[in-house]
């Protein structure tokens, strides 16, 4: 009988003494499992931050590019066209164009491709500057304009027709010219002629 209930005890003490080890060896793994998933989730959480922010500086920094700044005060002046369609031979190439670029707007008239007088308003930005040698200076700019004159030509809205243009200046001092590519049912290439206005000078009042 003192037999069977030490073999008994034995058994309880073999069977009960490995749960404690057993546990304390699973806590551990749960531990480990956690803290590595804990690594795992601030690493990805620290990938999926600094992409974001990547994400939002590059919109940023292309909005920036895009906005540019307003392009230099200037007074536009003639404008020839080449057109590449094949009956460019009746097309008006000698535009007559008046126009004035000022604190970022734009504002002018000419006689378009079709011999019709066109009128337009818009704003005109600056992305690119470039100081080149002999004091020449060359930018890159775009004219965003609402143009009305081409109602029986070119695509319109209620007579208005909005048309992106991008423009390469070529300049020095006062005087200066601008190659541009304005889209259509057609590419047109065309130059101007402008001459630089003095930009506008902060006056600073004495205070006695």
């Amino acid at each position: 009988m003192k037999k069977t209930a030490i073999l008994i005890l034995i058994l309880m003490i073999m069977i009960i003494y490995p749960v404690p080890v057993l546990s304390k060896e699973l806590q551990l793994a749960n531990n480990v499992d956690n803290s590595e998933n804990e690594k795992l989730g601030v690493i990805k959480l620290n990938v999926s931050t600094n992409k974001k922010l990547k994400d939002k500086q590059f919109l940023k920094n292309s909005w920036e590019f895009v906005k540019g700044e307003p392009s230099d005060n200037a007074l536009n002046l003639l404008m020839f066209s080449y057109h590449t369609r094949e009956d460019r031979d009746q097309m008006n190439e000698s535009n007559k164009l008046v126009a004035i670029d000022l604190d970022g707007y734009t504002l002018g008239t000419y006689n378009n491709s079709y011999h019709s007088q066109t009128y337009y308003a818009g704003i005109t930005r600056k992305i690119y500057e470039k100081n080149l040698p002999e004091d020449v200076n060359m930018d890159f700019k775009y004219k965003l304009m609402a143009m009305h004159g081409y109602e029986r030509y070119e695509f319109n809205i209620g007579g208005i027709t909005p048309l992106i243009v991008p423009v390469i200046g070529i300049s020095k001092g006062l005087v200066g010219v601008d190659f541009l590519i304005s889209p259509g049912r057609t590419v047109t290439f065309a130059t101007t002629f402008r001459v630089n206005l003095p930009e506008k000078k902060s006056i600073k009042k004495n205070v006695f």
